[in-house]
């Protein structure tokens, strides 16, 4: 109803009979305006009284008819005008034909646009406007016309009245929707200014800054709502997406810890459950998730991340109940999602079982028609045969899948062709895989040249790299050797490169796993300890250099915090798990390091793992089970099988104890 404006019903004769009903909708009426009507302002008035008394009882065709006589008898009763469209924009929603629902509120627009023009789009003009033009966009959200139109319509609005709140706040909206997030900042950024007090709106803009390029800028509303609202989880929500995009988990997980009287609302608690997740506290997402309401934990998301903690805390079991049932129940599942299912089913000894499961949900994706992603499953499906060592399956794969793969996505052909290069090199095809590779995959063509006998040639091409401004390039033809096994060709470039750039971590890391590798490990230790100072996040480094204070028996403790530093960024690393586990067996923690390393083993099946395993439970007394681990790293590929055979003949002749490597 409008307001603002003096109603004016001219005193006649012909309204006497009709006062009680005048007297009935008199209230709800009397800052309504009507412009007087020239020729017949009686019945104009009667008419209009009787649309809004039809109108409020429901009768939306009636009050239709009676609109339309009042316009008739005034057609320049411009107020009464924008009553019948906005009438009309509630009457569309009650159709239930698509075609007569839009021609209704096709109706509301001319109306409403005629009254506006009239009314010089004053305020109440334009608020009737952009309510309808909305109504009309609601309809199909993809009319690109009718969303224009809103636009238009509600930055009108917005000169005339800057300051009002739910019309900006639908104005933010709208831009968002329409992917001009700069416009959507600039919006509500006057909206916050304007109503500094209403907290919706910080998300939005929090949102619209990071779509617009201006993540710098969005933490900066979000604290501040927080400050004066600490317990308000939707700007706690927004705050830690913003740290999490940034890859600062932990940090998320602390915002959303921060709560003064903990997260209510079950979107702040499932985010709680997801950054803990991606922060490597498994065993803290496992307790967010035990104790939220049963109904929620239930949902298919969080049995999702249930099981996907399970896995990385290598309770492979657990996490294949929750897992499994969710390949099958026809929800939507990613690739990677798939080959986790697969690795565990490996891990449980179900290869066959593994197999079956990448297959069925390739087939499940190109028979709902996502060709891309049934390609990237099958990709999936000849890595796994590859890790299994199976290289003639996973040959044969990769060759079958070439011509699809030759128009796909760029990074998924390319993952393919060094896989094929890989599984080629594997089975003796050094030529073959060189003839796979392209130009860009050049340190992949020098890991084969090494690996295939041609180190001279490698060497060469390693050297030419040797260049100003070719330093990553350099470190991928160093990475390239490092994967064929071959430390010492790339001491010296190393050494070079760490000279002339101290502070990078990249060359300090690998140049300390090269001394480490070529039994350098005193050279080694000084690298890392200074690697570590760099960058105190680098945990392929806190590892490195924990597992070796812990090896070499003269900083255990040390070594065991640095480990567990390491796990706490990547809590699923089955080597950073292997290298907890040893380092409790170097403290005699027998009980503590069979737990780690049976992890490890779950994480991880390698064959030092499981000689390790096979030491602790041979100090635990457990014969039998050392018996089977040291079989089990003997059948893996031990590096020097002859000390495995040293410890199972040990066992035979009854030497127990805790053997020292």
């Amino acid at each position: 109803m409008m307001t603002g404006v003096k109603r004016t019903f001219p005193p006649t004769a012909s309204l006497v009979p009709l006062c009680g009903l005048l007297l009935a909708v008199a209230a709800p009426l009397a800052a309504t305006p009507v412009n007087p009507a020239p020729g017949h302002p009686a019945e104009a008035s009667y008419q209009f009284v009787l649309a809004k008394s039809l109108d409020e009882e429901g009768d939306l065709a009636g009050a239709s008819v009676a609109f339309e006589r009042a316009l008739e008898l005034d057609p320049g009763a411009s107020y009464v005008r924008l009553e019948f469209a906005q009438m009309l924009a509630r009457w569309a929603r009650f159709q239930p034909e698509p075609e007569i629902r839009r021609a209704t509120l096709e109706r509301a627009v001319r109306e409403v646009g005629r009254a506006a023009s009239e009314l010089d789009r004053n305020l109440d003009a334009l608020r009737a406007e952009g309510d309808v033009r909305l109504a009309l966009l609601s309809e199909d959200e993809n009319d690109a016309a009718a969303l224009a139109a809103a636009v238009e319509t509600l930055e009108a609005l917005r000169v005339v009245a800057p300051g009002d709140l739910p019309s900006l706040f639908t104005l933010g909206q709208l831009y968002q929707r329409r992917q001009r997030p700069r416009e959507a900042a600039e919006v509500f950024e006057a909206l916050v200014a304007a109503s500094p007090g209403y907290p919706p709106v910080y998300p939005l803009l929090a949102q619209a800054l990071l779509d617009s390029g201006q993540a710098d800028r969005a933490e900066e509303p979000l604290r501040r709502v927080l400050e004066n609202q600490p317990n308000h989880d939707a700007a706690r929500v927004a705050l830690a997406d913003i740290l999490s995009r940034r890859g600062d988990h932990r940090q998320a997980v602390a915002v959303l810890r921060a709560a003064p009287e903990g997260l209510k609302s079950p979107e702040a608690r499932t985010r709680l459950v997801t950054e803990s997740y991606f922060a490597g506290d498994l065993e803290g997402a496992l307790a967010e998730l035990d104790a939220l309401p049963a109904r929620q934990a239930a949902s298919r998301y969080l049995r999702l991340v249930r099981g996907l903690v399970l896995a990385a805390l290598g309770n492979n079991g657990e996490a294949l109940g929750l897992l499994e049932p969710l390949l099958a129940d026809g929800g939507p599942v990613e690739p990677d999602v798939a080959a986790t299912v697969a690795r565990l089913l490996a891990r449980e000894g179900r290869a066959a079982d593994a197999v079956r499961t990448l297959q069925d949900h390739a087939e499940r994706l190109a028979a709902s028609g996502a060709a891309d992603r049934a390609l990237a499953a099958e990709v999936q499906l000849a890595r796994f045969y590859a890790e299994e060592k199976d290289w003639p399956a996973a040959g044969a794969l990769l060759d079958r899948l070439a011509p699809e793969l030759a128009g796909a996505e760029a990074e998924l052909a390319r993952a393919a062709r060094l896989l094929a290069a890989d599984v080629a090199l594997e089975q003796g095809k050094a030529a073959e895989a060189l003839v796979l590779l392209t130009p860009e995959d050049g340190s992949k063509r020098l890991e084969v040249l090494v690996r295939s006998g041609r180190a001279v040639e490698a060497t060469a091409e390693l050297r030419r790299l040797e260049e100003p401004g070719r330093e990553d390039a350099l470190l991928a033809a160093i990475e390239a050797f490092h994967r064929a096994k071959d430390f010492t060709t790339t001491l010296a470039p190393l050494e070079r490169l760490v000279a002339s750039r101290p502070e990078a971590v990249l060359p300090r890391f690998l140049l300390g796993a090269a001394y480490e590798r070529t039994g350098q490990a005193e050279r080694a230790i000084p690298v890392l300890e200074e690697l570590v100072k760099l960058d105190p996040e680098f945990h392929p480094a806190l590892n490195y250099l924990g597992y070796l204070w812990i090896d070499r028996g003269d900083k255990v403790e040390e070594g065991i915090e640095l480990v567990r530093r390491a796990l706490a960024i990547d809590p699923a690393n089955g080597a950073y798990r292997d290298s907890l586990g040893w380092g409790y067996y170097r403290q005699g923690r027998w009980e503590d390091a069979r737990r780690e390393l049976e992890r490890a083993t779950r994480l991880m099946p390698d064959a030092t793992v499981f000689e390790h395993l096979g030491d602790a439970l041979r100090a635990l007394g457990d014969l039998a089970a050392a018996r089977r681990a040291y079989q089990r790293a003997r059948e893996l590929g031990a590096e020097d099988p002859s000390v495995l055979d040293r410890k199972l003949s040990d066992l035979d002749t009854g030497r127990d104890g805790a053997p020292r490597n």
